[in-house]
């Protein structure tokens, strides 16, 4: 479940392609990885099902495979 408005309003400046300065927001980066994500099918990742997405509703929710054994990986801090 993720907070639609607050995504929006945290925002970055990059340059595109063209060298041109474009303005993102967390939320598209959102999208952009959810189409990514969509696009993927092996079994090393977390399935993605579904994206339950309205504009007249501010949270949106990914629907992913259940992974019932824990944490898949182990975060190394140094």
């Amino acid at each position: 479940m993720m907070h639609k408005p607050t995504l929006f309003r945290e925002r970055a400046i990059r340059y595109d392609e063209a060298g041109k300065l474009e303005m993102i927001t967390n939320l598209d980066k959102v999208y952009n990885e959810v189409e990514i994500w969509g696009k993927i099918n092996h079994c090393f990742f977390v399935k993605f099902y579904e994206l339950i997405d309205a504009d007249e509703h501010d949270y949106m929710y990914l629907i992913l495979e259940l992974a019932d054994l824990g944490q898949l990986a182990s975060w190394d801090y140094k």
